[in-house]
């Protein structure tokens, strides 16, 4: 009888979670439906009131447009693929399984740091006034929310594996000519160098010399590729989930120490897991086919015990504290793809969001003078380390991208790409540079107290940043000058850049009198690139750096002896 009961009883539960499930997943298609319908305005139409025969005729014409569009970007990608694998040969394609394995690592570290700091169960207001407060059970929301993530990594490492597998495919069938068959010589491991130097410089006809050395490659489908590569993605994500419910189900989730080390490991294991990347890389790409079909079962094996953590332990998941830290979402939700705001008055806002939630982090060293400025703006730097990102993108690849342009490496419409990061890109790095400086001149309770110049304040606050910048920038551009260019002159040329790059940010708080006209920062961009551009034409590495340096004198003076704007 006993026994009977307790069948019933879980046969109830099953059906009662059931039902919630397919409730939860009902509630996600209507929000699919409803991001789809905004998406439809930007077409000037709604599917929802819209429904006379022209208006379905022009709703289907432009859904095929789009469907068309995606196509055919899909299959220049994949001859844009199968080009570059042909041509490089099979280094490339080792590279590549390297550097996926190593992508899945990354992608591994920064989500499972995610899910240390906060759920990845996000509640907007209608779900926590509504969902969280009612009897559907936490295993319900949790088992659709983590499905949801799983299907969409899923649909993405099969999108790359499949590219994987095209190329590595085409890598064996469009590179005929094989240094170990032709010379007869048996590789030891993984691969081997080339036996004939002189045929090695040669090579086929229309190859790069990448291809003279040759690597064995295991034979694999695209299929096969994809599968594998969508269960390890899948894994990756389901492993994130697991961390943060046995975070969410523990009674001591609030021990900030206990997170700080969970991080710390994560970012360690991290490191290892990337350097095993690239040692299990080569042997994978040798395997085959065989590989990634060992690969894919050691996935779905992960997968298996995933599910069985977040089955166990989500019933135990403390909803308090998923809408305790869902807060922070909930907050940012009106401010979403399609607000109408600005997207900088956007991002400040979420950057103070979540600076007040995050507390202060160290504490302001003990400076005297002009020197508590560069304290404060290095200790902001690290306070608000998001805007790090923007400040290794300038230095690492936007001014080295500059200096090359300038020196002849790439085509003349290199000087648009180098405009377009300097300016279009958001969050950008020049932006992020001078943060500390906007900050100061947009509260005018803090700014009148100041006694320093415009020019001073602008100075003191942009060096910490300048000197991270500068640092990268003379680390990167020795490798990225094409040969024949004195070292010394593309360095300065850096440096020079990205002080002129600063120093554009002062433009935007002054005018040019007290009635005059007002620049801005983005004309300062465009007359740095411009008068770079023009003096890079004459070969003179020299005459290109002292273009940049006048650039750099005359936005200095104009901040120097403009007048400030009254905000």
């Amino acid at each position: 009888m006993a026994r009977h009961l307790a069948a019933r009883l879980r046969s109830r539960s099953a059906d009662r979670m059931m039902r919630d499930f397919q409730l939860l997943v009902r509630l996600r298609v209507r929000h699919a439906r409803t991001f789809l319908l905004r998406l439809a305005y930007l077409a000037g139409t709604d599917p929802s009131v819209d429904r006379d025969a022209s208006d379905r005729v022009y709703q289907l014409y432009v859904a095929g447009a789009l469907l068309i569009c995606a196509a055919l970007l899909w299959f220049a990608l994949l001859d844009v693929v199968e080009k570059t694998f042909v041509a490089v040969g099979s280094l490339l394609g080792i590279v590549a399984v390297s550097a996926l394995l190593a992508m899945a690592v990354a992608v591994f570290v920064h989500w499972s740091v995610r899910a240390l700091r906060s759920a990845p169960l996000r509640l907007s207001h209608p779900d926590i006034a509504y969902v969280a407060s009612s009897p559907i059970s936490a295993r319900s929301l949790v088992m659709e929310a983590a499905g949801a993530s799983l299907l969409a990594a899923a649909v993405i490492g099969a999108l790359a594996g499949y590219l994987l597998g095209f190329g590595l495919e085409a890598a064996l069938g469009g590179a005929g000519w094989d240094w170990f068959a032709a010379s007869g010589t048996a590789a030891a491991g993984f691969g081997a160098a080339v036996p004939d130097p002189a045929a090695a410089a040669a090579g086929p006809p229309g190859s790069s010399p990448l291809a003279s050395f040759a690597f064995e490659l295991g034979e694999v489908s695209p299929a096969m590729a994809a599968l594998a590569c969508s269960a390890l993605f899948a894994a990756v994500a389901g492993g994130s989930w697991a961390i943060s419910v046995v975070r969410l189900a523990s009674r001591r989730r609030s021990q900030r120490a206990e997170k700080i080390v969970g991080i710390v490991v994560a970012c360690a294991l991290g490191l290892a897991g990337t350097a095993g990347a690239f040692v299990c890389g080569p042997i994978l790409a040798a395997a085959g086919s065989a590989g990634f079909a060992i690969l894919g079962a050691a996935a779905l094996a992960c997968l298996v015990v995933e599910a069985a953590v977040l089955v166990v332990l989500s019933p135990r998941v403390d909803m308090v504290a998923v809408v305790q830290e869902s807060a922070l979402a909930v907050e940012l939700d009106p401010f979403g793809v399609f607000s109408a705001l600005d997207p900088d008055v956007q991002s400040d806002y979420r950057r103070r969001i979540k600076v007040a939630r995050r507390g202060p982090v160290f504490r302001l060293p003990a400076a005297q003078g002009r020197f508590v400025f560069i304290a404060r703006s290095a200790l902001s730097l690290v306070r608000q380390f998001e805007g790090l990102a923007g400040l290794v993108v300038l230095g690492a690849a936007t001014t080295p991208l500059g200096v090359a342009a300038l020196f002849g490496a790439g085509a003349p419409v290199t000087f648009l790409f180098w405009l377009m990061l300097l300016v279009l890109v958001r969050p950008s790095g020049p932006r992020e540079a001078s943060r500390a400086f906007r900050d100061d001149m947009r509260v005018r309770l803090v700014r009148d107290q100041l006694p320093f110049s415009v020019f001073e304040l602008l100075v003191l606050d942009s060096l910490p940043a300048f000197a991270l910048v500068a640092v990268l920038t003379c680390a990167v551009v020795p490798f990225a000058v094409p040969p024949g260019v004195p070292l010394a002159a593309a360095l300065a040329l850096g440096v020079v850049t990205n002080a002129a790059t600063l120093l554009c940010a002062g433009l935007d708080a002054v005018r040019m009198s007290s009635k005059g006209l007002r620049p801005w920062s983005e004309g300062g961009l465009a007359m740095l690139v411009a008068a770079t551009a023009i003096a890079s034409t004459f070969e003179l590495p020299w005459l290109t750096v002292a273009a940049a340096v006048a650039v750099c004198v005359g936005v200095a003076l104009i901040v120097l002896r403009g007048a400030e704007r009254a905000r």
